[in-house]
């Protein structure tokens, strides 16, 4: 029996540094949009749903035929998005009808359908529990750097070995994946025993800021022409 898949792509209104950054546009198209289309076109997802307190992508939602779902709590800075995708899952009780969880943020939009696909199937291949999309330094190579605190230089790592880009990988909200089970159980895809899998910085970019959008904007055109 074919397991089943429920993609969940969070767009709150609030945001502390971007205002209302999940409607902002890269290209013609809203962020939302193109996390949509992404999922749309990995071919993998049985349901998609769009957890919001942002009435205006209801029509968005028909436009592309996925679900909409207005979103009443977790809405804050402060609360988890995992809360909210797993108050969804409560609410909509899809804990019953799917086998794996897949959240995709919105504000990770150079991310590929390809990233989605084999995110997934190493997921199925290493028979994962959790898992969240990371990358690694790469032309990002440094040694030493210093905090500034305060108006004072303080540095920043405790050794003068070098970092090595073979050890360091963050995380990033393009990709997380969880067996519906335990993320009901957790709450959080960050459970036990999680596993990183590596994408690329250019599909694990992450948009916080005005500076994130501006650098977005200029790899998306570039890869675009």
């Amino acid at each position: 029996m074919k397991k089943k898949i429920v993609c969940i792509i969070p767009a709150r209104k609030n945001s502390s540094r971007l205002k209302l950054k999940n409607l902002k546009k890269l290209g013609k198209i809203s962020l939302v949009e193109h996390t949509i289309l992404q999922a749309k076109k990995s071919n993998i997802f049985d349901k998609i749903y769009v957890s919001t307190d942002i009435l205006k992508l209801k029509s968005i939602c028909v436009k592309h035929d996925v679900e909409f779902f207005y979103r009443k709590e977790y809405v804050d800075n402060i609360s988890s998005v995992s809360l909210a995708t797993h108050d969804l899952i409560k609410k909509k009780k899809l804990n019953v009808s799917f086998d794996f969880v897949i959240q995709l943020m919105v504000t990770c939009p150079l991310r590929k359908p390809i990233d989605i696909q084999k995110s997934f199937n190493n997921f199925i291949k290493k028979k994962n529990n959790f898992q969240i999309s990371a990358f690694r330094i790469s032309w990002l190579h440094f040694s030493w750097a210093y905090l500034l605190k305060k108006n004072e230089l303080i540095k920043y790592f405790n050794n003068d070995k070098a970092i090595s880009d073979n050890h360091i990988l963050f995380p990033t909200g393009a990709i997380w994946i969880a067996k519906m089970s335990n993320f009901i159980k957790s709450k959080t895809f960050f459970g036990p025993n999680f596993k990183f899998f590596e994408i690329s910085w250019i599909s694990a970019i992450d948009i916080d800021t005005k500076e994130d959008l501006k650098n977005v904007k200029l790899i998306y055109n570039s890869i675009k022409n």
